[in-house]
C-alpha cells in the first residue's frame, strides 16, 4: 500500500533507497531517529516528510523501532500514515489564526475578553491605547474596577454586565476616566461568550473612542441652537417648500397662525390667487435648474392682512438633489410706503427746483441784459469823452499839450475796448486777455504808426480769461508800453 502511496512498482523496490524516499530536508531529523533505533528502542509519534517518485511531498506520522534479521544484523522497521492533508489544514488553521490576531491586533476598536466574575482575560493593543493602561496591568484584574466612570456610566455598565449573564448583547455609551486623569467618551458593544456547553462563560467587549464625535456632536449642536435662536429673531420668514408647495419648516410664525396649522400646509394658502402662477413657475425653476429667484408679490401678514414680500428662493440639496426649495420672505411694506412717499416729495422738489430755476434763469437774463447795457453806454460814454477830447486838442497848438490830449484819449480808448469786449461777449465778468490784447496792439499801431506796413506785429499770449479788475490796469500798462515803443522806435514819425 505504501509503494502505491509513493507512487512505485514492486519490482522498483530492489533498487530503491531510503534517500530517495526521506525529503532532504529532513534528512538529519530522521538521521537522529535511526540511531536510536538501531541502538534497539523503538521511537513513537514521528513527524517528518517523505517525497513521492513524482517529486511531491508528503507529511507522514508513525513510529519506527529494530528488527533483527537471520545473521542477527539489526535493520529498521515503521508504520506511517499520510497526515498531509491534517497538515495542510493545520498550517491554514495557524495561518488563520495569525491573520485574525494580526487583524485583533491593529483595530481601531478596543477589544476586551472577561469571564463570568468580570476577570480580564484579553485585551488587544487599541484597548490599552485607549483606557491608558499596559497590558499587563489589566490581565487578571477586575473590568468593573478598571473602569473609572462617572456615576450615570457606572450604573449603565451593571446593568449591561447583568444582561450578557442573561445570554443578552447590549450596546451603550459611557464616559470614561483614563489612567492619566483625562476623561473621555466610549461607545461600548458587548456580548455574551460561551462554552462547549452552550452556557454563558464570559463576554467580549468591543470599545470604540466617540470622544472626538462627541464633541462635534455637541458643537454641532450648539451651532444648531445658534442657527434655530437667529432664525427664530431674524425679521424674514424662512420656510422649506415642497415641488408641490407644501410647507416643510418655518422659522416662526406670525401672530394669528399656528405652528401645527402652517406645517403641511400649501404656501398657495397664504398668497393670493392672482400670484399662484407667478410662485408655481419660480418654485419649478428652483427645482428644476437648481437656480436661485427673487421677487416681489403680496403675502398674508400678521392677522392675516395683505403685505407685499420680497421673495428670494433658492435650492436646497442633498447628494446633488434638490430636495426643498428654501423661501426668504421679507416685509417690505413699510420700505414700500416709504419709498412712494420719498418719490412723491422728489417730484414735488423736482418741480419747485424747475420753477425756481426758471425764474432764475429768466432773472440772469435781464440781469445780462442790463449789464451789457451798461457796458454798452459806458463804451459810448467813454468814445464821448475821447471825441470831446479830440475836438477840444484840434484847438490846442502847444505841441506838448496836444500830446498830453492824446495820450488821455489812447488811455480812454483803453478802457472802451474792455467794456467793449463785455457787452460783446457772453460773460459779463472776465475778458479773455489774448482777443483783447491783440485788438489793443492792433489798434495802437494804426493810430501811432506813420506807416503800419511798416511793422510786423507777432503775439504770444495765453489763451485764459481775467477779470476786470485785472484786466484794467493791464491794459494801461501795455497801452503806456506801445506808446513809448511806436513813439521812440520812429523818432520824428519816420
Amino acid at each position: 500500500a505504501w509503494l502505491k502511496t509513493l507512487g512505485y512498482k514492486n519490482q522498483e523496490v530492489k533498487n530503491l533507497h531510503i534517500n530517495q524516499i526521506i525529503h532532504p530536508g529532513q534528512m538529519d531529523h530522521c538521521m537522529m531517529f535511526w540511531q536510536k533505533v538501531i541502538s534497539g528502542n523503538t521511537v513513537k509519534n514521528i513527524e517528518t516528510t517523505f517525497v513521492k517518485k513524482n517529486g511531491e511531498p508528503m507529511e507522514v506520522m508513525g513510529s519506527s523501532g529494530p528488527w533483527v534479521l537471520a545473521d542477527d544484523s539489526i535493520a529498521t522497521q515503521g508504520i506511517f500514515m499520510d497526515i498531509t492533508r491534517q497538515k495542510q489544514a493545520e498550517l491554514k488553521l495557524k495561518k488563520s489564526e495569525e491573520n485574525y490576531r494580526t487583524l485583533v491586533e491593529n483595530m481601531n476598536e478596543g477589544i476586551i475578553k472577561v469571564n463570568l466574575d468580570e476577570v480580564i482575560e484579553y485585551v488587544n493593543a487599541r484597548f490599552c491605547e485607549i483606557v491608558g493602561y499596559k497590558e499587563s496591568e489589566l490581565l487578571g484584574s477586575n473590568s468593573l474596577e478598571v473602569m473609572d466612570t462617572d456615576g450615570r456610566s457606572g450604573l449603565m455598565i451593571k446593568k449591561a454586565v447583568a444582561l450578557r449573564k442573561k445570554g443578552i448583547s447590549s450596546r451603550y455609551e459611557v464616559r470614561h476616566k483614563t489612567k492619566s486623569g483625562g476623561w473621555i467618551w466610549l461607545s461600548m458593544n458587548g456580548s455574551p461568550v460561551y462554552d462547549s456547553e452552550g452556557k454563558v462563560a464570559g463576554s467580549i467587549g468591543i470599545v470604540t473612542d466617540i470622544t472626538k464625535a462627541k464633541r462635534d456632536e455637541q458643537t454641532l449642536k450648539e451651532s444648531e441652537e445658534k442657527f434655530r435662536l437667529i432664525s427664530e429673531n431674524v425679521p424674514d420668514i424662512i420656510f422649506l417648500v415642497s415641488r408641490e408647495g407644501l410647507i416643510q419648516h418655518i422659522n416662526r410664525i406670525l401672530p394669528g397662525f399656528k405652528r401645527k396649522d402652517v406645517i403641511g400646509s400649501s404656501i398657495f394658502d397664504y398668497i393670493p390667487i392672482e400670484y399662484h402662477q407667478l410662485h408655481k413657475k419660480k418654485i419649478d425653476k428652483v427645482f428644476n435648474k437648481a437656480a436661485s429667484v427673487s421677487f416681489n408679490t403680496e403675502g398674508m401678514g400678521a392677522n392675516r392682512e395683505n403685505r407685499l414680500y420680497f421673495n428670494h428662493i433658492g435650492p436646497l440639496k442633498k447628494d446633488g438633489k434638490v430636495v426643498s426649495a428654501v423661501y426668504i420672505s421679507r416685509d417690505v411694506t413699510e420700505q414700500k410706503l416709504a419709498e412712494q412717499s420719498i418719490k412723491h416729495l422728489n417730484e414735488h422738489l423736482e418741480q419747485r427746483v424747475a420753477k425756481r430755476t426758471s425764474q432764475l434763469e429768466k432773472a440772469n437774463r435781464e440781469i445780462s441784459t442790463l449789464l451789457k447795457e451798461m457796458h454798452h453806454r459806458i463804451k459810448n460814454n467813454l468814445q464821448i469823452i475821447s471825441s470831446l477830447l479830440n475836438i477840444q486838442a484840434s484847438k490846442i497848438t502847444d505841441p506838448s499839450v496836444s500830446a498830453a490830449f492824446k495820450e488821455s484819449q489812447d488811455r480812454i480808448q483803453t478802457m472802451a475796448f474792455i467794456h467793449e469786449n463785455l457787452y460783446i461777449k457772453k460773460s459779463m465778468s472776465e475778458i479773455n486777455i489774448k482777443e483783447y490784447l491783440e485788438s489793443l496792439l492792433k489798434d495802437r499801431i494804426i493810430a501811432d504808426s506813420i506807416d503800419n506796413r511798416k511793422i510786423d506785429l507777432k503775439t504770444n499770449l495765453p489763451d485764459i480769461n481775467f477779470k476786470i479788475d485785472t484786466i484794467l490796469p493791464l491794459g494801461l500798462l501795455l497801452n503806456e508800453m506801445v506808446t513809448n515803443s511806436l513813439k521812440h522806435a520812429f523818432p520824428h514819425r519816420r
